[in-house]
């Protein structure tokens, strides 16, 4: 079931997802609330199990910013993670002005390997932002792919932005998403971090 703290729209909410927290690993994260928005929102993850964490709404909502943390140290271990919002289909408006990853914790696990700025199934982010500084690994063991936009065919993204961090270890980086469309021309930043793969 979602875990949110918005069943309303909200001015400003705040979600903390602690290390004790292992009691529902099917349980998604949202920063906004299931059918609506709110103006800001913040998901910190500092440890537990959980499965795919939004920085923005589940079915429907606009969310003006939208902030994960992943801060150093985190033991958080989830399938995937957002900055924007889920979706349910492409009528109901469930969108993010500006969403923010930012991942610091090289003791995380993303079990299916992808970090995502933009939205999951439908709908659009318009900016994101993605500050990875981490050398995080999925469930086999490899690093993570990072993505400047969203997930599938449903969603979309405006301006994208990846900052590879110096000490950050990757995969693949893409400035863009995975099969997700997006606007203008994406930006990948690398302060001499490794990039294991390739850079899109």
């Amino acid at each position: 079931f979602p875990l949110s703290v918005a069943d309303y729209t909200s001015e400003q909410t705040e979600v903390n997802v602690y290390p004790t927290l292992h009691a529902y690993t099917d349980m998604e994260v949202f920063g906004a609330g299931a059918y609506t928005g709110a103006n800001s929102t913040k998901v910190n993850l500092f440890g537990g199990t959980v499965k795919d964490v939004y920085g923005g709404s589940n079915k429907e909502g606009v969310c003006f910013n939208a902030i994960v943390n992943i801060p150093e140290g985190s033991g958080i271990s989830m399938d995937a993670v957002y900055g924007g919002s889920k979706g349910s289909v492409l009528a109901l408006p469930c969108d993010v002005k500006h969403t923010f990853v930012n991942f610091y914790s090289d003791d995380a696990i993303v079990k299916a390997g992808n970090v995502y700025g933009g939205n999951n199934a439908y709908r659009a982010s318009q900016f994101t932002n993605v500050e990875y500084h981490a050398k995080a690994k999925d469930s086999k063991g490899q690093y993570l792919n990072i993505f400047g936009a969203g997930n599938g065919e449903n969603t979309v993204s405006g301006r994208t932005k990846v900052n590879i961090g110096a000490t950050a270890q990757v995969l693949n980086v893409y400035g863009g998403g995975n099969l997700a469309d997006y606007m203008g021309t994406p930006v990948v930043n690398m302060q001499d971090g490794t990039v294991n793969g390739s850079i899109f």
